[in-house]
């Protein structure tokens, strides 16, 4: 049985429609950024190990 390629390249962000079980992320993502632009700034940190989709979820 051969393995199926892996679709995640570190150097390229994957396509938000592949993130599973980050909802309730993207959502306060999309919170933060439509209270910024509605004059009330806040601030967002998106921090975690080498690897683990940091590029993909702010990007």
């Amino acid at each position: 049985m051969a393995l199926k390629p892996n679709p995640f390249n570190p150097r390229i962000p994957a396509d938000p429609q592949q993130f599973i079980g980050r909802k309730a992320e993207l959502d306060e993502f999309s919170s933060c950024l439509k209270s910024t632009m509605n004059r009330s700034p806040m601030s967002l940190a998106t921090v975690g190990n080498r690897g683990v989709g940091k590029t993909s979820f702010s990007g």
